[in-house]
């Protein structure tokens, strides 16, 4: 597993062996900030169930300014700890090892507000609702944040309470779903990108590239 792009394009990132740790695929990385664009550089990304930490690490690849990283698993938080210091990352991150539910809570009662998340829960967590529940109670945003949310393509994720649904899209058999702050922008809609399909939101316009424009 290597970073897919940024300062440390091509460095390699160290993940735990076993099923438990599912870490987000290259492609659906790459798609993801491609997605993004220019809103990467100088924000403050929140990247819930981190486990290895790769979506975050590549945020701060291409220019985020800090990261917070969410995640109570013992062999994936040696994974993250040592990713973060084998790159330099380590005074640019936080790390807390608590449930996102409770790291949240934990966030909401700090003046820290963050401009970008990504959700990738278990997909066969029975915490995934009680996640969804908080992200839309807690006070971390910042106005116009975005929240992409990692399922099973075959699968929706509801918008959190404060959050409107901007698009979805399918990798095989990953579904991304990226869904906007109430307060942001009406036209500022996330870009299409190279690879995979989108579903848009009602209301929400966006392009389809050409197959020559795809090469």
């Amino acid at each position: 597993m290597r970073v897919t792009g940024g300062a440390f394009k091509g460095r390699k990132l160290v993940a735990p062996e076993g099923a438990k740790t599912r870490p987000t695929a290259a492609k659906v990385r790459e798609a993801l900030f491609d997605i993004l664009g220019p809103r990467v550089r100088g924000s403050a990304f929140l990247d819930l169930c981190s486990g290895t930490g790769a979506v975050g690490i590549e945020a701060l690849s291409r220019g985020a300014s800090r990261a917070v990283f969410v995640e109570r698993s013992g062999r994936a938080l040696a994974a993250l700890r040592r990713n973060l210091e084998a790159l330099g990352l380590a005074e640019r991150s936080r790390i807390l090892a608590l449930s996102a539910s409770r790291a949240l809570a934990l966030l909401s009662s700090s003046p820290e507000k963050f401009s970008l998340a990504y959700l990738d829960p278990p997909y066969s967590s029975e915490d995934r609702l009680a996640i969804l529940q908080s992200l839309g109670d807690s006070d971390v945003w910042q106005p116009g944040a975005v929240l992409a949310v990692e399922h099973r393509s075959k699968e929706t994720a509801e918008a959190p309470e404060g959050f409107v649904l901007l698009k979805a899209y399918r990798y095989g058999d990953t579904g991304l779903s990226l869904f906007g702050r109430t307060e942001r922008e009406e036209n500022s809609n996330p870009p299409q990108p190279r690879d995979g399909s989108a579903t848009a939101a009602p209301g929400t316009t966006f392009r389809h590239r050409t197959s020559e424009e795809n090469r």
